[in-house]
């Protein structure tokens, strides 16, 4: 033993090392703790701002991106189908239009419904007569009529990265027919030049993306426009905004460089804009302040460590001299001889314990060999066998009971190892036990104590193995080394070979009671003394101990337990077997379900004992219940039903669909639904229909059919998938109601509410609808319109001489003259009585309306020829125009136009008279003044009366 301890390992260096450690990780926890939150605080102040950054940007760009698409849709709005069939019109519309090309650099062009452009500015872009009908931007507005802004891509004639914002061309009646379509070239300076010529700092920069397309529209760097976006995990922030969060925070960018990361969107684009600076630049006075803070607490933590050092080597001085005389006596190979002590300290209370234990240490000596014969003769004549190995595994000692049962003399087994030739280990299995198994081995592995360990010993001279059960126990020497290892076992052949025959009789019987998929359950006197784990599950308990004990009444419902009683008491005073039967039983929880029993009486220990085996027959019952009511419903429901296969082969119909579609159940089946046919619809229509039902199993909606006998009707219809655990359809399901009559008269109402009942001219709310119609199409095509309100002359004699029904009769016969001497497009209405107005549409000029109004007053001038009778009027017609120099509105057309009217049988009647607008205005100023001067004297005579 050495008296000199390593520098390295002496207790005031280690009191110092942990000391530093101690100190360092407060020190530097607390500058780490710092660092940390000084940089999460100015991370989330420079997101904040820079956050609001982005949003001011992203508003600008979302303007911009409004603005002109409503510059399109204005001008959208001013075309019609007449201008798209004159492509020479509209190419001078769009040229008449600079604004439109300040706005979009890559220009402006109009296609039509096919998608092909016929207008185009400029026109050294080359784009009349190509197709973009492929393109989304084309497609969505000509087939949804939806503004887009669309992808952004290679322009086919521009060879330019661009995107281009698309609003849809409208007729009268608001049909698409055609779209209107705004470029922004990419390439060339545009109005995003804000962004991509902008930075934020010297690093940090734009990106605008839309992420409907997966890329980069434009951004600081020109290189990444029309870049496709970084894939999903490469930068988790951008997958955040990609979802449609606007928020700021720190990211780690697809190259590698962390950043601080601010988003806004920008909705009429649905796209977003993204502000990104390296946090190397944004935080670069932070890290100086950092790099300073750590110097300083390096320099603290090192001066911490000396000072330590000084103090600890002074105080520990007299341990140091100690220890080193202990040493010295522990290396002397004489006896040791009690130490001096001469310190009244804790080295004074070391030194005279060390003298304690030498005392104890001789006192013990002579205890020991006295104790040792006493082993010796105890081990000679102990019952159970004892065997000592050294940590080779050998065999040092044995005793002979040890030597009787393992077969061998004691001479034989000192300095035997295992394993040993002689004989071999067996597990409890009976299978051989390797070596790490050993009970030796495991013990000299562990240093722990083994205890009540099974293993069989087979010896090459007999046939059957000796089972032993024992215990092995680590011995340690002074020095606290495994010296040796003492095994004790005790035969147990005997007792192992009953265990082995019970143990085959209880596993299989267990494995019958506990794999049957039927409850199994025994009671005795009315209780319950066994179940099977098929009984817990199906009662609903959670373990056999919820069963166990309790009442067989407990589980039996009530209005069933007399009969189940009787059941087993019957078995009971036989003294055999019951018949089946059906009962309802009781869960745990209180639910009910249907079982089928058998049971069987056998006597355990003596005592009659009922077992019982139930089978869950609840799923029967209610698949019985269900097919009796489903075949009732589908018999006697008003509604027709129809099943078919998976191929839409018809399997069955109800007596329903006969009586609705005249095809018996015999016709039916087999064919294909096609049958019902009517031809109305198109494949498109029946496109959908399979669609809807391949993709979420069920559609609804009308469908127009044909009966048997060849008669087309309209029925609401449902259809609905029926398919299996796996999600494959194996059958369809058709429930329809007859619904030609609904459709009828709702369509006698929508007539009547809109056509007078005795002419069957438009009405007054039909008119008001017309005419609005007609005044939108007027301002569009730049044309002009007329009113022409129309009264009988004479007509209130005629009913008065011949009756109201020969003046009805009159009515009819006039209205339907005037309305053949109009146009097609003409409309001829009656707003009641003999008042009647006509809307001349198309017109060149006032002129043009001329020849129109004469027919109308020669048609109201011939005479009705009614039996005997021949009866004539003649019309007063005042017409007025569309549009005017001030604003006007329908109702105010009519009034003009009633106006007008009058003049006309002022004039004479047979006539017509134009609306003067001027003198109209006169009057009105005439009437204004007479007004003022009547309240003037009014309030004259006022003051003269007060």
């Amino acid at each position: 033993m050495h008296s000199k301890v390593s520098p390295w390992r002496s207790l005031k260096s280690r009191i110092t090392v942990l000391m530093l450690v101690v100190f360092a990780l407060g020190i530097w926890s607390l500058s780490f703790f710092i660092n940390r939150s000084l940089q999460t605080d100015m991370v989330r102040l420079l997101g904040a701002q820079q956050f609001s950054v982005v949003t001011t940007v992203a508003n600008e760009v979302n303007n911009n991106l409004a603005e002109r698409l409503q510059a399109l849709e204005a001008v959208a709005k001013q075309m019609d189908a007449d201008l798209l069939g004159r492509p020479a019109s509209l190419q001078t519309l769009l040229e008449q239009r600079p604004l439109l090309q300040l706005l979009f650099n890559g220009g402006v062009w109009v296609a039509g419904l096919d998608g092909t452009a016929i207008a185009d500015v400029p026109i050294s872009a080359n784009r009349l007569g190509v197709n973009y009908m492929e393109r989304d931007f084309i497609a969505v507005p000509l087939m949804e009529g939806k503004a887009v802004i669309g992808r952004p891509l290679m322009g086919k004639q521009l060879k330019a990265p661009v995107f281009a914002m698309t609003v849809p061309i409208r007729d009268a009646q608001g049909q698409v027919i055609g779209a209107m379509v705004g470029v922004t070239n990419l390439g060339k300076p545009n109005f995003l030049d804000a962004l991509t010529q902008g930075t934020y700092g010297k690093l940090g920069g734009y990106v605008l993306v839309a992420p409907q397309h997966q890329l980069i529209v434009t951004a600081s760097d020109a290189s990444r426009i029309m870049q496709q976006i970084p894939a999903p995990g490469a930068n988790k922030m951008f997958d955040r905004f990609m979802q449609g969060d606007e928020d700021h925070g720190l990211a780690i960018s697809s190259k590698g460089v962390e950043q601080i990361v601010a988003a806004k969107s920008v909705p009429v684009a649905g796209w977003f804009l993204a502000l990104s600076v390296p946090t190397a630049e944004a935080l670069a006075p932070l890290r100086i302040q950092q790099q300073r803070l750590l110097w300083a607490t390096l320099a603290l933590t090192l001066l911490t460590g000396a000072l330590t050092w000084l103090v600890l080597r002074r105080q520990l001085a007299p341990v140091v001299e100690t220890a080193q005389a202990m040493a010295a006596l522990a290396d002397s190979t004489h006896i040791p001889q009690p130490l001096p002590s001469t310190h009244p300290d804790e080295i004074g209370l070391l030194v005279a314990g060390f003298n304690r234990i030498l005392q104890t240490w001789t006192q013990r000596q002579a205890e020991l060999q006295a104790s040792e014969q006493q082993y010796r003769s105890l081990l000679e004549n102990l019952s159970a066998g004892v065997v000592v190995h050294r940590p080779d595994t050998s065999i040092s000692l044995s005793n002979p009971m040890a030597s009787s049962l393992l077969g061998l003399t004691q001479d034989q087994m000192l300095g035997k190892t295992a394993p040993d030739p002689d004989w071999c280990f067996l597990r409890d299995d009976a299978t051989l036990m390797p070596l790490d198994e050993y009970p030796v081995n495991l013990v000299l592995a562990s240093g722990s104590p083994l205890q009540n360990y099974v293993l069989g010993v087979r010896h090459p001279r007999r046939s059957e193995p000796t089972w032993l059960i024992g215990n092995a126990f680590p011995m340690r020497d002074a020095q606290g080394k495994l010296s040796q290892v003492i095994v004790t076992f005790t035969d147990i052949t005997q007792r192992k070979q009953a265990e082995a025959a019970l143990r085959e009789s209880e596993v299989r019987f267990r494995t019958m009671f506990e794999l049957t998929p039927d409850a199994i359950v025994l009671h005795r006197e009315n209780k319950l003394i066994f179940v099977n784990p098929a009984a817990v599950a199906m009662f609903g308990a959670t373990s056999e101990n919820d069963m166990i004990g309790r009442s067989i009444s407990d589980f039996i419902h009530p209005d069933d337990l007399t009969i189940v009683l009787a059941r087993i008491q019957s078995g009971l005073d036989v003294g055999k077997a019951v018949p089946a039967g059906e009962s309802r039983y009781v869960k745990i929880d209180g639910t009910t379900f249907h079982a089928e029993a058998q049971s069987q009486v056998i006597v355990l220990e003596g005592v009659p004992t009922f077992l019982s085996t139930l089978r869950d027959i609840t799923e029967r019952k209610q698949a019985q219940a269900k097919l009796k009511l489903a075949a009732g419903v589908f018999t006697h429901a008003l509604e027709g039903i129809m099943i078919t296969a998976a191929d839409a082969t018809i399997i069955d119909v109800n007596d329903a669909f006969t009586r609705i579609t005249g095809y018996s159940r015999e016709d039916a089946i087999g064919q294909n639904p096609r049958i019902l046919s009517s031809g109305r619809h198109d494949s498109h229509f029946y496109a959908g229909l399979w669609g809807a039902l391949l993709e979420s199993g069920h559609w609804s909606g009308e469908v127009w059919n044909r009966r048997k006998d060849g008669v087309v009707f309209v029925e609401m219809l449902t259809i609905s998938s029926v398919r299996d655990t796996q999600g494959h359809t194996h059958q369809y399901v058709a429930l329809f109601s007859d619904i030609t009559a609904s459709k009828e008269h709702q369509s006698q109402l929508e007539h009547i509410a809109h056509f007078d009942a005795l002419t069957n001219l438009p009405n007054r709310v039909l008119l008001a609808d017309r005419l609005q119609q007609a005044m939108s199409q007027a301002t569009r095509r730049q044309q002009q319109l007329a009113v022409a309100y129309l009264d009988l002359d004479g007509f209130k004699t005629i009913n008065d001489r011949h009756g109201h029904e020969a003046g009805d009769q009159v009515l009819i016969t006039l209205a339907h003259r005037m309305k053949e001497a109009l146009r097609e497009g003409d409309t001829m209405a009656r707003l009641g009585g003999d008042e009647f107005v006509a809307v001349l549409i198309d017109l060149e000029d006032t002129s043009a309306s001329l020849p129109l109004l004469q027919r109308l007053l020669a048609a109201a001038a011939l005479p009705v020829q009614l039996g005997d009778l021949s009866l004539q009027v003649s019309a007063s017609l005042g017409v007025t125009f569309y549009p005017q120099a001030q604003d006007i509105d329908a109702d105010q057309l009519l009034r003009q136009a009633d106006q007008a009217m009058y003049q006309a049988k002022v004039a004479g009647k047979n006539r017509y008279c134009v609306f003067d607008a001027a003198q109209d205005s006169s009057i009105r100023d005439h009437h204004e003044s007479l007004e003022r001067i009547r309240q003037a004297l009014a309030r004259r005579e006022f003051v003269l009366h007060y």
